[in-house]
């Protein structure tokens, strides 16, 4: 193999194995960190980047051949230490995994050290890239397509490996990448060889073990919510997958008194598994189920009746019980993994297999939007379990599109005429909006007679019901509900009903103007903003026990972080070394602008496109395979045709790309959410290709004009400079879009880009 073949081999192989490694970190975080902080990984890994390349720039003053076989030897070694070190303190100082338990400075703490730990092969990847790149640099375009298209397959094995495998086995399949990347790029001797395939079959034997690569959480931690009082909780199996890492739980009170619980990552979404017990009586099961039994109590006979987020069925045995056996119940329920187990071994006694295979019963997996998109049917009842709402600002982007406006708009189109709607334990402010606005323009009747709601007394809007009726509530009606709710007054109290006021807590949504009122929409899909004006750097006793206030802390926190390690780094680049190996003033900022604009962009773009797509994993892996793709042909294109031939070039191609992105993920969740996942693929390529065509042409553009400039000593340091600027830019996307929404964060990458595209123009004069 000559040294131009190998060259684009090694970048191929360091592509692959980089973005694997970076998926599966993302999927690992998401149970790791306390607050579901996964995105953490996207900054990690371009910091990781920027400081490779900088050492390769400013400190290795060696042969470069020298440099990528000590590397490629490197990598392999360096990824297994750095994931058993991972598991190793994961497990021995932070056990404590659970939501409920999230502390501002625990969470600092923890976000510190798992960035520090997950830095080194990054590092490795940048230094490799950087070296390559600058021997390479009269290629390229070349070498950069090699680098995307080997990025773009690492997008797509990570999540297949995910969903058909278990954590440890996708953990030693990135190692066996690196392993590739040792054979190919690193020492040919076969001391080395010899030994690397062994320590790796070594590590996989011990990995299939479980003595590494598994994780060993708190049981009692991450049952809190659902093991109340028990004075053990022993874990019965675990599964990981594309949705989450699914645990099964077994609760012991004491004097053979036990419960089965499911729990999904940090304890965000829990599973209560109860038996089915078909000897049951009826009215045992309506005396037990106050909330459930609404639309019987009304004198309804559901006929069908919709459960959203049916978990493992607790809902659907209750709902088959008061209909007697008679109305055909659908659960919807995204986790694969809970659906399957139903039909669990360890859970045969509590006869769950039997209910779901009642041909009445129906248990389907599907992303719950998706579902509704596809289902033609009405139904006289639907029910819409806790959800977890509360936490859905937790990451940047959400899994849930079910709080929405356009949410609400396909459950009316699902209820039957005077059908029930019943939101269970959620926060309802922007919903109560989103009916008063849906009611006024489906000419569907005063919207504040078919809307009643209560709440618990010492949980504040988190956990609130809302009943909405399509036909309306009479008086007969409120006279049981009102009668319910006084029943339990102890531990509920009335938030409104159409002959009484409105609870200061519902007041926003009841009596605010819908002009001016915030909704939740499909493109800012959070039902709660961050709370940046009241924030400080030690937190109150009382801001410690409010989730929102805490979640928002460790998010401006982050930001804080990953600005100041590139605000270091950044300078080093500008400072350091000699005149020679610095980057000109405007191709510096070049650099810096177009680099935060890539992840606004493409960040902004991946979460519009994940409710088309329908799976948080799938819709990043798809994303990034075919942005990577794209900007390989367009860094491809760069570098043979000279595409670009300006900065007007580049501003005009920007602006058109992003424009079309944004319009056809629009026209796609709005016509085509029902189709099969290859038709979304197709979608999302036709959609997003022509952002990522343009988007990779900045780069090999601007080290074609360093290049021409007789400045080809500072290609190293370009790219770390744009993987830093990405740092800034993945931290500040992922936070904004929460309050901005996805499609603004976009157009402040597409004026990034604008800028920097007016940056070229200045440079060139």
């Amino acid at each position: 193999m000559d040294a131009e073949r190998r060259a684009m081999v090694v970048v191929f192989l360091v592509g692959v194995v980089s973005l694997a490694y970076e998926l599966t970190q993302v999927r690992m975080l998401a149970f790791f960190l306390g607050n579901s902080m996964d995105f953490l990984a996207i900054p990690i890994a371009l910091l990781g980047l920027a400081i490779g390349s900088m050492y390769r720039h400013f400190v290795y003053k060696g042969s470069s051949d020298d440099l990528v076989r000590v590397l490629s030897a490197a990598l392999l070694p360096t990824m297994a230490v750095v994931l058993v070190l991972f598991f190793t303190v994961s497990n021995t100082f932070f056990d404590q995994i659970h939501v409920s338990l999230a502390n501002p400075a625990t969470d600092a703490v923890r976000l510190v050290v798992y960035a520090t730990i997950f830095l080194p092969p990054y590092a490795i990847f940048g230094a490799l890239f950087a070296t390559l790149f600058s021997e390479w640099s009269h290629r390229i375009g070349r070498l950069y397509f090699f680098d995307l298209a080997g990025a773009a397959l690492g997008c797509v094995l990570a999540p297949l490996l995910l969903t058909f495998a278990d954590l440890w086995s996708t953990l030693v399949m990135v190692l066996v990448g690196a392993l590739a990347l040792l054979w190919v790029g690193g020492p040919r001797t076969t001391p080395v060889r010899a030994s690397a395939v062994i320590g790796t079959l070594m590590v996989g034997g011990l990995a299939a073990g479980g003595l590494v690569f598994s994780e060993k959480p708190n049981p009692m931690a991450l049952a809190r919510t659902v093991a109340r009082g028990a004075k053990k909780v022993d874990v019965v199996d675990v599964e990981w997958n594309e949705i989450a890492r699914t645990a099964l739980l077994r609760a012991r009170f004491g004097k053979g008194n036990n419960g089965m619980s499911i729990v999904q990552d940090n304890g965000l979404s829990n599973v209560t598994v109860l038996p089915y017990r078909p000897d049951r009586p009826r009215q045992a099961v309506y005396d037990a189920e106050w909330q459930r039994r609404f639309a019987w109590a009304l004198g309804m006979e559901p006929k069908s009746v919709l459960v959203i987020f049916a978990g493992a069925g607790r809902d659907m045995i209750a709902f088959d019980k008061l209909s007697d056996g008679q109305a055909d119940v659908v659960g919807v329920e995204l986790n694969p993994t809970v659906v399957d187990w139903a039909h669990h071994p360890k859970l045969a006694y509590l006869r769950l297999g039997e209910f779901v295979d009642k041909p009445n019963i129906h248990l389907v997996n599907a992303e719950g939007r998706d579902f509704l998109n596809r289902d033609d049917r009405q139904y006289d009842l639907i029910y819409v379990a806790n959800n977890g709402a509360v936490h859905t600002s937790r990451t940047g982007h959400t899994r849930k599109f079910l709080d929405t406006y356009e949410a609400m708009g396909a459950y009316l189109d699902h209820l039957a005429d005077d059908g029930l709607i019943i939101f269970m334990n959620q926060p309802v402010t922007e919903k109560l909006a989103a009916f008063r606005k849906l009611f006024a323009e489906r000419d569907l009747g005063d919207p504040m007679q078919s809307m009643y709601g209560f709440g618990w007394r010492d949980v504040p809007e988190m956990l609130d019901t809302l009943v909405v009726k399509r036909g309306g509530f009479s008086d007969a009606d409120l006279d049981v509900l009102d009668a319910e709710v006084k029943r339990h007054e102890q531990e509920v109290i009335s938030l409104y009903s159409p002959r009484g006021t409105v609870h200061p807590r519902w007041s926003p949504g009841m009596d605010g103007d819908l002009a001016t009122i915030r909704q939740v929409t499909d493109d800012q899909p959070f039902t709660h903003s961050l709370e940046l004006g009241s924030l400080q750097l030690v937190p109150r006793e009382d801001q410690l026990k409010d989730r929102r206030y805490v979640s928002s802390w460790v998010k401006a926190f982050t930001v804080g972080f990953f600005f100041f390690a590139s605000l270091v780094v950044g300078g080093a680049a500008m400072f350091a070394g000699g005149k020679a190996a610095r980057i000109p003033p405007l191709w510096f900022a070049y650099l810096l602008t177009s680099g935060v604009g890539y992840m606004c962009v493409e960040i902004g773009l991946i979460a519009k496109t994940e409710l088309f797509v329908g799976n948080p994993l799938y819709a990043v892996a798809l994303n990034l395979a075919v942005f990577l793709v794209a900007n390989a042909v367009g860094a491809l294109l760069q570098d043979n045709r000279g595409l670009m031939r300006n900065g007007a070039w580049l501003i005009g191609a920007t602006l058109l790309s992003v424009a079309w992105g944004v319009g056809a993920v629009e026209l796609l969740n709005a016509t085509l959410l029902s189709v099969a996942l290859p038709l979304k693929a197709i979608g999302v390529l036709v959609a997003v290709f022509p952002a990522g065509l343009v988007l990779g042409t900045f780069y090999p553009y601007c080290v074609s004009q360093l290049v021409a400039a007789d400045k080809g000593g500072t290609v190293p340091m370009t790219y770390g400079l744009t993987t830093l600027a990405s740092v800034l830019g993945s931290s500040f996307a992922v936070t904004a879009m929460i309050d901005l929404g996805f499609s603004r964060v976009i157009a402040i990458g597409a004026v990034c880009y604008v800028a920097a595209g007016l940056l070229a123009l200045a440079a060139r004069r």
